[in-house]
């Protein structure tokens, strides 16, 4: 007699899919702006692909691990901020703001000059809030 062919139940083995595209709790806008990456004593440029009020998502072809602090700077917006890598993907990094959320909410807001809004400059709103 053959032993019988052990089946295994279909409910214990489900895959678990996790979507990674849209994990934010913000909007985000979508852009095609140049900015560069400080770290150490080190520039690297790179592209901004979105930002959201939680942070960006850039093209920039260094690997770094999660978790490494570096400085952006937005030369279209005249600031540089203080960030976090929150993962990395080939070429693809998302990256966390570090800043107050007063700060980010002047610079990336919807009340702020990039939604479209009339208002002054982020540095004159926030002038030592902002790393220059």
């Amino acid at each position: 007699m053959m032993p019988k062919k052990k089946t295994e139940d279909k409910a214990a083995v489900t895959a678990v899919k996790i979507d990674y595209t849209n994990r934010r709790e913000t909007t985000r806008r979508s852009v095609l702006w140049p900015a560069v990456i400080h770290l150490a004593n080190y520039e690297f440029r790179c592209q901004i692909r979105n930002f959201s009020m939680g942070g960006l998502k850039l093209r920039f072809d260094v690997p770094l691990r999660d978790g490494t602090e570096i400085e952006i700077e937005i030369p279209r917006l005249d600031v540089k901020l203080r960030a976090q890598v929150a993962w990395q993907i080939d070429k693809t990094m998302g990256i966390l703001f570090l800043e107050d959320p007063k700060v980010i909410n002047v610079i990336f807001g919807e009340s702020s000059p990039v939604m479209g809004a009339a208002s002054t400059s982020p540095k004159k709103a926030f002038s030592g809030a902002l790393i220059s």
